[in-house]
């Protein structure tokens, strides 16, 4: 088997403030966008904390639409979880984006979700969100919102075919790079 291509996503606020960084493995495309998979214990880091691990689960960047989201295995919780997102960015092994605050939440039970809006209000005030990004946010959260309720795909059986395919290929957290902090990032740059 070939080596596969590990991708580093690097969330951010608004600003550029950091967020949340992770590598995962690229697993394919369709007409829904381009498909990863974090392998079970895959480190997680945001800002200058300590990483957490997370996984396994599959993640899926649209061609078309503001936002990410990421397909569970089955268990207690969140089965669905898709952050609405400015600016992604995806080449040379990277994929950076912009979290501005709004999730779209579906547990195992059915129940939907829109989370964190009172974070995405006092971000709009204190970090100065623009007119068109809160409007064009407000729009997205609205619209996925729809789709993820209602199971239409990309969020219905799809993700789950992408997780299985994922956890096919055996990969390892053990096979993904460690996660520098962001002070060594910022000098290295």
């Amino acid at each position: 088997m070939n080596d596969p291509d590990v991708v580093y996503v690097d969330y951010r606020k608004w600003r550029s403030i950091p967020h949340w960084q992770v590598y995962v493995f690229a697993l394919g495309e369709d007409d829904y966008g381009r498909w990863f998979f974090m392998p079970k214990d895959t480190p997680n880091q945001r800002g200058n904390e300590l990483p957490v691990t997370q996984g396994p689960h599959a993640m899926l960047l649209p061609w078309r639409g503001l936002f990410t989201a990421g397909f569970n295995t089955r268990g207690p919780g969140v089965e669905v979880y898709v952050d609405i997102v400015a600016q992604p960015r995806f080449g040379e092994g990277r994929l950076a984006l912009v979290d501005v605050d709004l999730d779209i939440i579906r547990y195992w039970d059915g129940r939907c979700i829109v989370d964190d809006r009172d974070e995405f209000e006092l971000h709009t005030r204190t970090l100065s969100y623009p007119r068109e990004l809160v409007q064009e946010t407000e729009q997205a959260a609205q619209e996925v919102f729809n789709l993820v309720s209602k199971r239409v795909e990309p969020f219905g059986d799809v993700g789950s075919r992408w997780l299985a395919k994922g956890l096919e290929r055996g990969w390892s957290s053990a096979g993904l790079p460690k996660l520098p902090l962001y002070e060594d990032r910022l000098q290295m740059r």
